[in-house]
């Protein structure tokens, strides 16, 4: 289970999944107004186009700026909001079918168990998510978890952001504990992200490792040093992370996932070079890599054989680049699970 934060980038990389992929994906979306649309019911619509109808699960971006925008969606956002039982928001997303509701844990207990009475709540499914925003809430859960008599919905816990995800084992695995305690057969996504925020110190080709599985595998270690019946499931932001400060003009880059790392190809424009000339420069040098070996091939294999050719419609601004990589990752994981996806590379590219 990814968490995207609703952006250009990891909506692309979704929508050029395999059919048979999107039917084994189930991201977690953090809901924000679609570009500058006048409805929230865009958002929605854009993810379901994305997912081809496919179930999803959403919560509300809480690193949104609700204040800043004057847009219609964003002016409903606020709206929806203004109720603090949320039951606007919960009806709000009951009219998108596919749409999995997540638990708002920032409110009076009364008013999560009113949500939890709800049935078409509980035949849909629901998500509880515990992140840097309402772990303060966890209580508010924990209460909750005895009183919940059925197994159609799931717990994710998302440690955030961090380059060192093994100093949050320990507070990762309390937390799971005091989850399993209140319901032993509870569901738990235990999910972070590691991807750097600055690319100034990477050699070209490096590999940064994704430090995500090293706290998953640290924090299943310590469950079962409790129990051996402790089990969580792996998640994570999908090669992406939570919003950040910094970051400024764009150097070319292309980003190869290999399993639990990530290659990146990075080079400064020179003088007599146009930034397409490097872009194409560099995919020809990533192809031509021993690490380009990863069959079978994924809309993202091709991004980065199109931008080596030369190809208009290539890797050529930061955008793409994250969509492609968002989408070879996703790629490779499902294929995990037993996707075999038909991909032909003459898909054509929208956005």
């Amino acid at each position: 289970m990814p968490t995207f934060i609703f952006r250009w980038s990891e909506i692309i990389g979704i929508e050029n999944l395999s059919e048979e992929e999107k039917q084994l994906l189930f991201p977690l979306f953090r809901i924000r107004p679609w570009a500058n649309s006048k409805s929230l019911a865009n958002s929605f619509d854009r993810i379901n186009q994305a997912m081809s109808g496919n179930p999803f699960a959403c919560d509300v971006d809480d690193w949104y700026d609700k204040e800043r925008s004057n847009t219609g969606a964003a002016q409903e956002l606020r709206n929806i909001l203004q109720d603090p039982s949320y039951s606007q928001w919960y009806e709000f997303v009951r009219q998108f079918d596919n749409a999995i509701p997540c638990l708002r844990l920032d409110t009076e207990i009364e008013n999560i168990e009113d949500a939890l009475r709800q049935e078409w709540l509980e035949a849909r499914g629901f998500g509880i998510v515990l992140n840097e925003y309402n772990l303060r809430y966890l209580r508010n859960a924990l209460a909750c978890l005895p009183n919940i008599h059925h197994n159609n919905f799931f717990v994710a816990v998302d440690m955030g952001w961090s380059r060192d995800p093994l100093q949050q084992a320990q507070q990762a695995t309390s937390i799971c504990v005091d989850l399993l305690r209140a319901k032993p057969d509870v569901t738990i996504f235990l999910s972070s992200s590691s991807f750097p925020v600055s690319f100034d110190n990477f050699g070209f080709g490096e590999a940064v490792n994704c430090a995500e599985y090293a706290l998953y595998d640290e924090v299943r270690r310590q469950l079962q040093a409790v129990n051996n019946e402790y089990f969580v499931k792996y998640a994570d932001w999908g090669t992406t992370r939570p919003p950040s400060d910094g970051g400024g003009g764009w150097i070319p880059r292309i980003d190869l996932p290999r399993g639990r790392n990530i290659r990146l190809y990075r080079r400064r424009i020179a003088d007599d070079e146009t930034k397409d000339e490097v872009c194409s420069a560099i995919a020809a040098e990533v192809t031509a890599s021993d690490e380009w070996v990863t069959p079978p091939p994924s809309w993202g294999h091709y991004q980065i054989e199109t931008t080596a050719a030369g190809g208009q419609q290539g890797i050529y601004h930061a955008r793409k680049n994250s969509a492609t990589r968002i989408n070879m990752y996703l790629h490779q994981k499902l294929s995990e699970l037993g996707a075999l996806p038909e991909v032909t590379g003459e898909e054509p590219f929208e956005g």
